[in-house]
Order: C-alpha cells, then sequence, then structure tokens
C-alpha cells in the first residue's frame, strides 16, 4: 500500500459532535480538579513525578471507564507491558497508561501533560527495540491500541487505518488533516521523523489489488558455516542475479531463549514465483 496521506481529518468529520478543548480550559479543568482533591472529594493515587502524579489523577478522574487509565501493578498495566516487543522497552515504568478511544482523548492527553509538565511517549504497535522509543520510566505513556479502525472506500482505492492497528494531533491539541496538499512540510518530515512531530493517529493509504503471493521462512542454528552460507546466498542474489521486482528477503540473526541458542532466520515475500528467489531457497 502507498502512503496517500497522514490524515489528521478535520474534527467536523468526526460525526459523533466532540470537540478538543484549548490550553487554558484543559488548565482549569485541572484546577478544578486540584480544588476537589484538596478538599477529599478525589484522592489521586501516588506516581514517582509529582506534575505525573497530577496528570495521571486527573486523566482517571476525567475518564472513569474501566482500562482507560492503569497504575503499575494494575493487571491492565501488566498486560499492556507485555505487548512490547522488546525487554527493554517492557522494562520501562511510566507513571501510568492511558488508552486513549478517539483523537479528542489524545488531544486532552497532550494538553493535559503540558500543564502538569509530565512527560509522555506514544505507544503504537510497540515494535522499536530501544528504551524509550515508545514508553517512558515515571511520565506518562499514551497507548494507541484502541484506535484500531480500518475502513475500506467505497471505490476500494483507499484504506483508512487507525495507528494502534491519520489523525494528526499537534502540541497544542489542535487535530489536522496532514498530507501532500496540507502542512507538506510537516507530511515528509513525518515520513522519517517518527513521533517526534506530534501524533499520527490514523493513516490514508492507496491501495491495488494484490493477486497471488508466496511467502515463508527458514530458520537455521547459527554456525559458521551457515552464516557463510546464508550472506553468501543473500549477496549472490543481490549482486549476480537477474532483479526481481517483486521480492523481498529479510535476513536476521537472533537469540532465542529455549533453547539457548543463536539462530539465523531469512524470510522470502514475493508475488510471482521467478526464479531467483528459487534458487535463492535451494543455496
Amino acid at each position: 500500500m502507498h502512503l496517500l496521506s497522514f490524515n489528521a481529518l478535520l474534527l467536523a468529520q468526526l460525526g459523533v459532535g466532540a470537540t478538543t478543548l484549548t490550553l487554558g480550559e484543559v488548565q482549569a479543568q485541572i484546577e478544578a480538579y486540584r480544588e476537589q482533591e484538596r478538599h477529599g472529594a478525589h484522592v489521586a493515587r501516588s506516581a514517582p513525578q509529582l506534575g505525573c502524579t497530577l496528570a495521571c489523577g486527573f486523566l482517571a478522574f476525567s475518564h472513569p471507564e474501566p482500562g482507560k487509565l492503569s497504575y503499575p501493578q494494575s493487571p491492565a498495566y501488566g498486560f499492556e507491558k507485555s505487548r512490547y516487543w522488546s525487554q527493554q522497552q517492557a522494562l520501562t515504568q511510566p507513571a501510568c497508561r492511558f488508552t486513549p478511544s478517539s483523537e479528542v482523548d489524545v488531544s486532552l492527553a497532550v494538553l493535559t501533560s503540558r500543564v502538569t509538565q509530565c512527560n509522555f511517549a506514544v505507544k503504537s504497535g510497540g515494535h522499536a527495540a530501544f528504551a524509550g522509543a515508545s514508553n517512558i520510566e515515571g511520565g506518562l505513556t499514551l497507548d494507541l491500541r484502541n484506535l484500531n479502525q480500518v475502513a475500506l472506500s467505497a471505490d476500494k482505492n483507499q484504506t483508512l487505518v487507525g495507528a494502534g492497528n491519520v489523525w494528526f494531533v499537534f502540541a497544542d491539541g489542535t487535530i489536522r488533516d496532514v498530507s501532500p496538499n496540507a502542512y507538506s512540510d510537516l507530511y515528509w518530515a513525518l515520513r522519517g521523523g517518527g513521533n517526534n512531530f506530534g501524533i499520527v493517529t490514523r493513516f490514508d493509504l492507496e491501495t491495488y489489488p494484490q493477486g497471488g503471493m508466496w511467502a515463508g521462512s527458514q530458520t537455521f542454528l547459527l554456525t559458521n558455516e551457515t552464516a557463510t552460507s546464508i550472506n553468501h546466498a543473500f549477496y549472490n542474489l543481490a549482486v549476480n542475479s537477474p532483479q526481481d521486482p517483486y521480492a523481498q528477503i529479510i535476513i536476521a540473526y537472533a537469540y532465542a531463549q529455549n533453547p539457548k541458542v543463536y539462530t539465523s532466520l531469512h524470510q522470502i515475500f514475493t508475488t510471482e514465483n521467478r526464479l531467483p528467489t528459487r534458487l535463492f531457497l535451494k543455496t
């Protein structure tokens, strides 16, 4: 699929009558929450940082639905921790995890972070390997897993994919439509800038007929002999074989815990059963 736009659809397109708040409005709501807390109407649970204690408490108070906000030691918190791809990410412990159900929820969380000065991170698929990529120690982690809608247009030329599975939320909490024609500089920056420029909550993808496809993987015990053989086969395919634009080959070296061995893996994806790929598999 070709990326058609980072679609942070204008709020009017939500179709649910939802509206975003301004920074001042969120600040007033948080102050009202703090006043209730001072008078014992609501007691926020403790968290590592004062600013994040307030941020987590306010989000829990404003979103009391089960599973929306979780603290350490809770089952929901532990479940989300297990969904990270790497151990480095999973071991990072935020003060709380917030699971938005809409772009408006994301906007509120961003503004709450600004008002309380609580640093935050954003998790979509959670596949980044290094600590802090989509998790944050002592801060607020936004988990986009509930933004998982997938919709195919009537003409089947476009697919709308939620980022948890674009709407784009700016640092000021506004929601915008980002594409080659609108905020074009930001559109191109996002393609290589990760989540440094804002939070993408939905992607619009251009579709095309797939047709037949072959895919598979092979795994080997990693020895000097297998590593040499695989590397030579891959080099020969890349340099000496005829071009095969329909194929993609991925080679990876990984450590398996049970049994404790290093393995080499190569995966092959191709839309045509062509000779170069077949020869590589036989090497």
